[in-house]
């Protein structure tokens, strides 16, 4: 996937890479409308995007992505 392929960067303090992976995201079920929550609130995400620790701090996309995780989890240690 390339920046040719998608809709815009909506923000210019994002990084191309972190753009193509929320549109990457996009596709999953739980994550549809995750490019429209991060073009509608810029502030929160980039006050999010800037912290030293992002990923140690709650969003709401760490809360879903857990949920994710421990969903697929739970799905592949029943079946086996």
């Amino acid at each position: 996937m390339d920046l040719n392929a998608v809709a815009p960067k909506p923000h210019a303090w994002m990084t191309d890479v972190t753009w193509l992976n929320l549109v990457e995201l996009s596709n999953l079920p739980r994550f549809d409308k995750i490019q429209t929550q991060v073009t509608k609130n810029d502030r929160f995400w980039k006050a999010w995007f800037d912290k030293v620790s992002p990923l140690q701090q709650i969003s709401p996309v760490a809360r879903l992505a857990v949920f994710v995780g421990r969903t697929a989890f739970r799905t592949l240690s029943d079946s086996g």
